[in-house]
């Protein structure tokens, strides 16, 4: 199999707050806007069905899910 090797948009298919995220992570911190991170946890939390125990668990795996947001690239 020949991988397919043209080039696309940057940064790829996906909502504008996705691109956001992906292009300027500091954008959050600035703006104290955060919306994107809560919209992405909860469509993550209902695709895997997560439900955690207390308001720290929850708080502290929204946390680690911010961060990695910045490590996955979207789109693939």
């Amino acid at each position: 199999m020949v991988a397919d090797l043209t080039c696309g948009p940057f940064p790829g298919p996906g909502s504008s707050s996705e691109r956001r995220i992906s292009m300027n992570p500091i954008h959050e911190f600035i703006h104290r806007d955060d919306d994107h991170v809560e919209d992405a946890f909860q469509r993550f939390k209902k695709a895997h069905s997560k439900n955690y125990r207390d308001k720290a668990t929850h708080e502290k795996r929204k946390h680690n899910f911010r961060h990695n947001l910045r490590l996955v690239p979207f789109g693939s």
